[in-house]
């Protein structure tokens, strides 16, 4: 006897994607920083030191990978979310 596992349901998806499921994440993610908007505060660097990183003249925010890998997703997600200015965009395609 075999038993088959369905996909989970929407909102199921949505809540292991929202909580940053590590092994849920397996489609690429793409940022884009708006550097006109990043007032400097660093929140980005300080959680995501692998992605993000700060202008040494000006403080603003630098993005180191664009394409950041699934391990990755759950601390970039974060990094957009505490941006105080919301500089950070996360484009899931």
């Amino acid at each position: 006897m075999t038993t088959e596992q369905s996909q989970p349901a929407t909102a199921v998806t949505r809540l292991r994607k929202s909580f940053g499921d590590p092994g849920f994440e397996t489609q690429p993610m793409h940022l884009d920083v708006n550097q006109d908007r990043c007032i400097g505060a660093g929140m980005c660097v300080l959680t995501a030191p692998e992605v993000f990183d700060q202008n040494t003249e000006d403080g603003r925010v630098l993005l180191l990978d664009p394409t950041p890998p699934p391990p990755q997703h759950t601390s970039v997600r974060q990094a957009a979310h505490t941006c105080p200015a919301a500089a950070i965009t996360i484009l899931d395609r």
